[in-house]
């Protein structure tokens, strides 16, 4: 009595039916009497068993060997294992591979089906979700050749494994959920960040600059009252220029929480910033800009300047540049950034355990959808760029 099934290419095979006598001639692994998967073979039987049916019996990886045309062929009992099917399933087995995939898995499937099939190439490797016996899609993982075809073309043998992966794919999948969800906390923890740095720089610019305010004109009050020659007047003057480093102190901190010239677009900003680091560092520092006008959204302004700060530290503390260029343009339609130093450079592939400054550098730019590469080598120097998608009308 034969039973019909759909083989993994979605053919019709004649299998025998699992009450039949030869249906342990259609598997791989031996006789009707062969120990299941559970039981260790015997000396005498391992003779009679090839090594590597036993290693794939071990790693629970099923085999097919398929004649196309009439169905007939080996399927190992881990094939009916994998898709969680046993004999007494045999019928429900017998719905076919196709029909059986997950609906968003079916149109590649059938694409590299029909590679195969065509003569486009004689491999194939696939890895979809195929419903099990108990209703839920489970993910396994097809490699194998077509091994003989006709004098048309036509796949006549399929030699193929069957592995059950549905393990690995949850484990990446709860993997990339916790990544994302670490992402946006991290992009949570940046907003509220920036958010606390300009209030606190906001601060600090309307009540300590009002109260230094007030200082300094009490103290020319008292200047006045004293007189030049009064002997109080030198302790006013030192206390004058207190209010005055102190006046500079509060400008700093405030450029350093959120800059002003930012506030202004990030053009003004990063020109205010060249100009800063080589005050502070006595270092060249050239800035170019393509663009007119650049109209980008405070995060986006913000987080692009984050990344040039970064990498203006880096060039000073650890490249020990002597020139830094930062370019602004635009290219392909894409928002283009590029600092370039002629510092020491450094190898990206090796271990900087410990270092995050570039890691920070790439999230941040993947926060605002932007894509950061990092060019360096030792004694080459090193180049950030940022690429970010740019509205037209922001040009």
């Amino acid at each position: 009595m034969q039973a019909q099934q759909r083989d993994i290419q979605g053919g019709v095979l004649t299998m025998p039916t699992p009450s039949s006598t030869h249906f342990a001639q259609a598997t791989v692994l031996g006789s009707s009497d062969a120990p299941s998967s559970a039981t260790a073979l015997a000396p005498a039987e391992l003779e009679r068993t090839p090594a590597i049916h036993v290693a794939l019996r071990a790693s629970r990886i099923g085999i097919l060997d398929i004649h196309l045309p009439d169905g007939r062929g080996y399927i190992s009992q881990e094939c009916l294992d994998v898709l969680g099917y046993g004999l007494e399933d045999w019928e429900a087995f017998r719905s076919g591979w196709v029909p059986m995939l997950h609906p968003e898995d079916v149109p590649t499937f059938l694409h590299n089906r029909q590679r195969t099939y065509s003569g486009e190439t004689n491999h194939f490797e696939e890895e979809v979700r195929r419903m099990r016996n108990n209703g839920h899609y489970g993910w396994v993982r097809m490699v194998g050749e077509v091994v003989e075809r006709d004098a048309e073309g036509i796949p006549t043998r399929l030699v193929a494994t069957l592995e059950d992966v549905d393990a690995r794919h949850r484990t990446e999948s709860d993997l990339r959920a916790a990544q994302q969800q670490i992402q946006a906390l991290s992009a949570h923890v940046e907003a509220h960040l920036e958010a606390e740095r300009k209030l606190i720089a906001s601060e600090v610019h309307d009540q300590c600059g009002q109260l230094l305010t007030v200082l300094k004109l009490e103290l020319a009050a008292l200047r006045g009252a004293l007189g030049a020659g009064s002997p109080q007047a030198a302790c006013v003057r030192r206390l004058d220029a207190s209010v005055d480093d102190l006046v500079g102190m509060s400008r700093d901190l405030i450029a350093r929480l959120r800059p002003p010239a930012l506030d202004l677009g990030l053009v003004p900003a990063l020109e205010w910033l060249a100009g800063q680091w080589t005050r502070q560092t006595g270092l060249a520092c050239e800035f170019s800009c393509a663009l007119d006008d650049l109209a980008l959204p405070d995060e986006q302004a913000t987080t692009l300047f984050r990344v040039v700060q970064e990498s203006l530290t880096n060039a000073a503390r650890h490249a020990r540049a002597t020139w830094v260029y930062i370019r602004l343009g635009v290219r392909q339609g894409q928002l283009d950034l590029r600092v370039a130093d002629n510092g020491c450079g450094f190898d990206p592939a090796a271990d900087h355990a410990g270092h995050y400054g570039h890691l920070g550098m790439r999230e941040r730019a993947l926060r605002v959808g932007a894509r950061l590469e990092l060019n360096s080598r030792p004694g080459a120097g090193t180049e950030v760029r940022v690429a970010m998608p740019l509205p037209t009308a922001s040009v």
